[in-house]
């Protein structure tokens, strides 16, 4: 649910349940996660919901539809690598709208 691990900052491997459909908003802001694959079923990635973590690598699947705004903002690290596929609509909409 919404902030169910916000600030967990020993939190850094994060296994996702494969029928995960929504990522909720703030679920694991503020923790110190440094590598995540996303589920092939997830569909929306909630506001907040990845933000000021230690990304350094992301794997998104073609099915998200929605990505809310400051999903992935606040990462340690200047640059992170986001692997999206290049059939994915979201590519795009990700970088235009900067929600990076």
């Amino acid at each position: 649910g919404d902030c169910a691990f916000q600030l967990n900052r020993w939190l850094s491997k994060v296994t996702l349940p494969k029928n995960l459909v929504n990522l909720e908003s703030y679920a694991f802001a503020g923790c110190a996660i440094e590598r995540l694959s996303l589920p092939k079923g997830l569909r929306k990635i909630g506001e907040g919901a990845l933000m000021n973590n230690n990304l350094q690598k992301l794997v998104m699947p073609d099915q998200v539809e929605i990505i809310e705004k400051r999903a992935f903002i606040g990462q340690l690290y200047a640059f992170f690598t986001l692997i999206v596929s290049l059939s994915s609509s979201l590519l795009g909409m990700v970088l235009l709208e900067g929600w990076l």
